[in-house]
């Protein structure tokens, strides 16, 4: 009978991924926290985790290429339950893009999960479990033309075939792989003119609840979960 599940959520202390942290707090879980600074969120994330019952530790690393959390995650192998809450983003025309911005975009928001997944996996197939969750960009779960993120969201659009593909190759094992492109959510990385023009974008009128997106999350990381695998879900109050 496995013992103490170990999560990984990477980019841990920023809005959706502090959230999904805290859902992950339960007995019998480790959650092992991500962030790029020790500082007073973290701090508090790990605190909240550990007074819901949960094991909670911290890893410190800024990453600027996949090297970086590989090494992390050759540390803490096996990780049972991996999610992947970190993507940087440039807002750029293609004509105004530099070689070297694109191989970021793509470095960050497809390599960096990717080659997790990849480091991951062997464990999850011989334990015969495994819960895996990657987060899109708002409308991101199909191909879509972009005026200022193209870049970004091909590298997050190009990660619906690496989760179809984990879910066709891992069928015959415990293992659910899935993505969630929330839409405008209500995060501190949104400054006050920016949050007032998703609400007006937004055809309920508001921003997402970071907690909606993290109850989802829960659903799809649940060990009672067996079934949905290889699916990308938009969580966008209709967006479209």
């Amino acid at each position: 009978m496995m013992g103490m599940l170990r999560a990984l959520v990477i980019g841990a202390t920023g809005g959706i991924g502090r959230e999904v942290a805290r859902l992950l707090a339960e007995p019998g879980i480790e959650v092992v926290c991500h962030g790029h600074v020790d500082d007073e969120r973290m701090d508090t994330l790990l605190e909240d985790i550990r007074s819901r019952g949960g094991g909670a530790r911290a890893v410190i690393r800024t990453l600027e290429c996949a090297e970086d959390i590989i090494e992390e995650i050759d540390a803490l192998l096996p990780v049972d339950i991996l999610v992947v809450a970190f993507g940087p983003m440039i807002r750029a025309s293609v004509a105004d893009m530099e070689p070297e911005s694109w191989r970021g975009m793509a470095e960050l928001n497809f390599v960096m999960p990717s080659a997790a997944i990849s480091r991951c996996l062997p464990a999850m197939k011989e334990r015969n479990f495994g819960r895996i969750l990657l987060f899109g960009g708002t409308r991101t779960d199909r191909i879509r033309g972009y005026e200022t993120i193209a870049a970004y969201a091909a590298a997050k659009t190009g990660l619906a075939s690496v989760v179809k593909s984990v879910a066709r190759q891992t069928g015959s094992y415990d293992i659910c792989i899935n993505a969630l492109c929330p839409g405008y959510v209500d995060t501190e990385y949104y400054d006050d003119a920016e949050r007032e023009r998703a609400i007006r974008s937004s055809p309920g009128g508001r921003m997402i609840d970071p907690a909606e997106v993290a109850e989802m999350a829960g659903v799809l990381l649940s060990r009672r979960n067996r079934s949905v695998t290889g699916a990308i879900v938009p969580i966008d109050g209709g967006l479209g």
